[in-house]
């Protein structure tokens, strides 16, 4: 046995990340399961979110501002307009596509956002409102503080 062991076998219960990835993944999945009788997929969800709350926006911006790769938010984009859920115009490629809701797409981002509080609601049934608030903090202070971390790591401090 190594003589770090008794460190490597904590680190599923106190690693930050893989405890934030895992929860990520299981409440994200509470919200997938609600939302596939509307056809959507959960990662498409926060994409309509956006949308719904900035028409127009292009898929660049988006990819900033959710954090996924603009690669991901194409192919969501790209199954989403075959739905006829989300419409582009405008110039092509990420810089230039302006994406907006179809009015098809609003109806369902309605039911979806219906889906999404039912999901919400499930949760704090299950944790408590308190707990619940205190997690959201928490993990925003968390993305706050890795973010800061980032930015010292890229200025090579």
């Amino acid at each position: 046995m190594m003589k770090d062991d008794f460190q490597i076998a904590a680190i599923p219960d106190i690693c930050l990340g893989m405890n934030s990835r895992l929860a990520s993944r299981t409440t994200t999945k509470v919200l997938g399961r609600l939302l596939e009788p509307l056809g959507l997929d959960p990662t498409q969800f926060p994409i309509m979110v956006m949308l719904h709350l900035h028409p127009g926006m292009v898929v660049s911006a988006l990819s900033i501002s959710l954090d996924i790769e603009a690669s991901g938010i194409s192919r969501n984009i790209q199954t989403l307009e075959r739905k006829g859920l989300v419409i582009s115009s405008g110039g092509r490629g990420r810089k230039g596509k302006q994406l907006t809701l179809s009015p098809t797409g609003l109806k369902v981002f309605k039911q979806a956002v219906r889906c999404w509080n039912e999901a919400q609601q499930m949760l704090i049934a299950e944790l408590g409102e308190k707990e619940v608030n205190e997690a959201r903090q928490m993990m925003r202070n968390v993305s706050v503080a890795a973010q800061r971390l980032l930015a010292t790591m890229d200025k090579g401090g």
